[in-house]
């Protein structure tokens, strides 16, 4: 009876060790699958992130040019309305101050329609960058909370093994010795 007791000690403490063993195993699985899963997420936002700045970058760029080439385009057209002015008979100076506000006002205009479709152009990329940070955020948290759950389930299917284990030790106990 004896080794029989010492037999099922050995047993139960091999069965545990097993099972230690296979619920250490999936809890490590799932930490290296959650770090693989943040890490390609990570680059993946990375590389979003650097496009849309890129992106934005660009159209800041572009309005500066744009900017740029009104008042090129502004300065050049003053100088030709002053020119016909004189050519008119109009003095330099009033040729000047007319050309100045018939090129002013469309100047204007134009710098604002300049700045309007690059606003929406850039609020619209900042917009997309703030949704590709809760996009992250929110994948993120998945991967996180997909990570706790597969480990329930591990640490669930060890208590099972061992609950199952230890009533087949304990059926086996009960039974009636066929030698007596």
């Amino acid at each position: 009876m004896a080794s029989t007791n010492k037999y099922d000690r050995l047993r139960v403490k091999a069965k545990e060790t097993e099972e230690k063993l296979d619920l250490s195993q999936a809890l490590e699985e799932n930490a290296y699958n959650e770090k693989r899963d943040k890490k390609n997420l990570k680059a993946s936002y990375d590389s979003d992130l650097a496009a849309l700045t890129s992106k934005l970058a660009a159209e800041r760029e572009n309005q500066s040019m744009q900017k740029a080439k009104a008042q090129a385009e502004y300065t050049a057209k003053k100088r030709a309305a002053t020119l016909r002015g004189i050519l008119k008979g109009l003095g330099a100076s009033s040729a000047a101050e007319k050309a100045e506000n018939t090129v002013t006002l469309e100047m204007q205009n134009n710098e604002n329609d300049i700045n309007s479709e690059s606003i929406q152009k850039q609020t619209s990329i900042q917009n997309q960058l703030k949704e590709a940070k809760d996009n992250y955020i929110s994948k993120l948290s998945e991967i996180e909370n997909e990570k706790k759950q597969k480990d329930k389930v591990a640490e669930n299917e060890y208590r099972k093994a061992l609950l199952s284990f230890y009533y087949k030790m304990a059926a086996e106990h009960a039974r009636p010795s066929k030698s007596s």
